[in-house]
C-alpha cells in the first residue's frame, strides 16, 4: 500500500477495505434398506398322494428412512442500531434491510462491514424516512484488526432535523457482526448504543497494509444536510483498475450489494476530472471534481458538488 493508510475527510477516516460474506446452505442424506426371503416345500413326484403344507410367506423386513433435508435458511441481512441520547430523551431502535436496492436518502438504507469478506475501516449504519430516527451511523476512525475497542465517529440525524456528530469508541464483538458504541458531541452530549448485523455468518478478514491488488474507497454523500457513508473494495484486478492510463484514475465495479458502491469511477479529460458513483438504485455523476493525488498517484482524495455532494478518498495496493 502506497502513501498513508488513513486520513480524515469531513470528520471521517476515508480508507476502507472489505469483501462480502457468503451465506451457506446445507443438504442432508437419504438412507434406505430392505430385504426379503421365502421358503417352499414340495412332495416328491412319485407319491400318489400329494401332501402339501403351505406356510405363510415370511414378510420381508424392511426399514426405510424417509428423505430428510435440513436447509439452513438465508437469514435476512438486516442492520439494527439502538441509540440513546439521554440528555435529549432519545431512546430508539432503527432497523433496515441491507439488501434493499433503493435510494439511500428517500428509502430505507443500511450498510455493515460484517457482510463483507474483508474489512478495513468498519462502518455500520441504518435509517429511512419511516424510522424512529432517520439515520444512525458508526464508523471506526482507524482500520480494525479484530474484535475489541477502536476509536469511532457517530452520526445521528434526529426527526426534528437536529444532527449530532460525536466522537468516541466502538467495541466490536468477536464475530465482528455486533457491538456497542459510546461517544460525545463537542458540547458534551452523550450518544451511546449498540448494533447488530443479522445474517452475517462469519467475521470478515481484517485488511493488511501489505495486501497487493487491493483498492479501497469510501465516500461521504451529503444531500439536504443528510449524510450517507458508502464504501467499495476489491482484490480482483479484473473488476478494478488504479491507475490504468492518463484518462482513467481509478475504477471499481461489482461491489454491488449490501449498502456498498456498485460503480465508482474517476476519469480525467485534459485538466477536467469526472466522477461516476452508483449506490443502491441511485446514480451520481459529476463533471467538475476536485482531485488530489499523492506522488504515486495511487492514493487520492476527491470532492464533487452537484445536487448532492460527495467527499471521499481511495487507496490502491
Amino acid at each position: 500500500m502506497h502513501g498513508p493508510t488513513g486520513a480524515r475527510v469531513v470528520g471521517r477516516n476515508v480508507f476502507v477495505m472489505f469483501r462480502f460474506a457468503l451465506l451457506l446452505g446445507a443438504a442432508a442424506t437419504v438412507l434406505a434398506a430392505g430385504c426379503a426371503s421365502s421358503d417352499d416345500a414340495v412332495a416328491p413326484e412319485e407319491s400318489a398322494v400329494v401332501a402339501t403344507t403351505d406356510a405363510p410367506e415370511a414378510e420381508a423386513p424392511s426399514t426405510t428412512v424417509a428423505a430428510a433435508t435440513t436447509v439452513v435458511p438465508d437469514e435476512p441481512q438486516v442492520v439494527t442500531v439502538a441509540v440513546q441520547v439521554p440528555e435529549l430523551g432519545v431512546d430508539a431502535e432503527v432497523a433496515a434491510d441491507a439488501e434493499f436496492d433503493g435510494d439511500p436518502f428517500d428509502e430505507e438504507f443500511a450498510t455493515c462491514s460484517a457482510y463483507r469478506e474483508v474489512a478495513g475501516v468498519f462502518a455500520v449504519g441504518a435509517g429511512g424516512p419511516e424510522a424512529a430516527v432517520p439515520w444512525v451511523s458508526v464508523v471506526s476512525a482507524a482500520r480494525i484488526d479484530g474484535a475489541g475497542e477502536v476509536a469511532a465517529d457517530v452520526r445521528v440525524d434526529l426527526p426534528d432535523g437536529t444532527e449530532l456528530d460525536a466522537t468516541g469508541v466502538m467495541t466490536l464483538d468477536a464475530d465482528l457482526a455486533a457491538g456497542s458504541f459510546s461517544a460525545t458531541t463537542a458540547d458534551g452530549t452523550l450518544v451511546e448504543g449498540s448494533f447488530e448485523c443479522a445474517g452475517s455468518q462469519r467475521p470478515p478478514v481484517t485488511m493488511a497494509v501489505s495486501d497487493e491488488g487491493a483498492i479501497e474507497v469510501v465516500a461521504l454523500i451529503e444531500r439536504d444536510g443528510r449524510q450517507r457513508i458508502v464504501t467499495a473494495a476489491t482484490l480482483d484486478a479484473e473488476a478494478a483498475d488504479c491507475p490504468v492510463d492518463d484518462e482513467l484514475v481509478v475504477r471499481v465495479e461489482g461491489d454491488a450489494t449490501l449498502g456498498a458502491i456498485s460503480t465508482f469511477e474517476i476519469t480525467r479529460d485534459g485538466d477536467g476530472v469526472s466522477l461516476t458513483l452508483r449506490v443502491g438504485g441511485t446514480a451520481y455523476e459529476f463533471d467538475d471534481v476536485v482531485l488530489e493525488l499523492d506522488e504515486s498517484a495511487e492514493v487520492g482524495t476527491f470532492v464533487a458538488i452537484g445536487d448532492a455532494s460527495v467527499t471521499g478518498a481511495f487507496s490502491c495496493g
